[in-house]
């Protein structure tokens, strides 16, 4: 892969648009325009889009203890309204698997 081919696919990752990714990576917008849906079927391009995406995904989603730290923040802080703090409460024991002994109205 050459490093203007690494370029387009780091960017086609981003943009999700061939003809705009070739233009950023260095190529013409004449040959852009023609040829830059042809750089994903080159397998090493192919392979780094898939890499790059891949790791894209995983860096946006939230572990389980991500999300245990924000509902513990938002379950402390004393500027949320009592309803926000009791559920991120009721939510957190529902991540731990802890229940509450709460039943709701239609539940008795």
């Amino acid at each position: 892969m050459t490093a203007r081919q690494r370029k387009f696919a780091e960017y086609y990752a981003k943009s999700g648009n061939a003809t705009q990714s070739a233009v950023k990576a260095g190529y013409s917008k004449k040959f852009a325009h023609t040829n830059a849906s042809r750089f994903l079927n080159v397998e090493e391009v192919k392979a780094y889009v898939r890499e790059l995406t891949e790791k894209g995904q995983r860096e946006r989603i939230m572990s389980a203890l991500e999300r245990q730290a924000l509902l513990s923040d938002i379950a402390r802080d004393s500027d949320e309204g009592m309803p926000s703090r009791l559920r991120a409460i009721d939510l957190l024991n529902k991540m731990t698997g802890l229940k509450t002994g709460h039943k709701h109205k239609d539940e008795r």
